[in-house]
């Protein structure tokens, strides 16, 4: 229907509407890198970030299928996100490989979903390596090796004191002996 409205010498036309259609509920769902390097028995973060760019509050449930039988999975803070309109959470996964995961890629799939409707799923994929966790053992290794330095240093000190005054008693005799002690 187009009405038209005489205001004062100026003419308003345009169109109305009965009603204005719903804006489309919208998610932006970012994922970080897709494939990462992890050494048996070590961990890694798959970075995921959510964003309700909807008019409305919106529940997501984030899974992971895939990766049960060669490491363990968690979702931090939790795998059920809840955002108001115009609201965005970080949510991280961890995945840590199990000690006997065979070397290799491997890959899993996260998925978001809301309600019945899944929004994104993404393949991603983790290379485990043969290799020990290399932060953590180096730093096992740097403090073993600190505190064995330590204790040998300590031991030297010990030796260098207990010398000193097994060398100051042998001397102290001698200068008692020439009668030049004092009172």
């Amino acid at each position: 229907m187009h009405r038209s409205k005489r205001l004062q010498g100026i003419t308003v036309t345009g169109d109305v509407c009965a009603a204005e259609e719903p804006v489309e509920k919208k998610t932006i769902i970012t994922v970080g890198p897709e494939t990462q390097e992890v050494a048996q028995g070590a961990s890694v973060i798959y970075p995921l970030t959510i964003s309700n760019a909807g008019n409305t509050a919106r529940t997501y449930v984030v899974s992971i299928d895939g990766a049960e039988t060669w490491s363990t999975v968690e979702v931090t803070p939790s795998n059920l996100v809840v955002l108001n309109a115009g609201e965005s959470k970080a949510v991280y996964i961890s995945l840590t490989a199990d000690d006997d995961a065979t070397a290799g890629e491997h890959m899993f799939v996260l998925s978001v979903k809301s309600g019945d409707k899944t929004l994104k799923q993404v393949t991603l994929k983790a290379d485990v390596t043969g290799e020990e966790p290399s932060g953590v053992l180096n730093l096992k290794r740097g403090l073993e090796i600190g505190v064995i330095i330590l204790v040998v240093l300590l031991v030297i000190l010990g030796l260098i004191i207990g010398f000193n005054k097994l060398r100051e008693r042998e001397e102290e005799p001698e200068e008692s002996e020439k009668g030049e002690t004092y009172y």
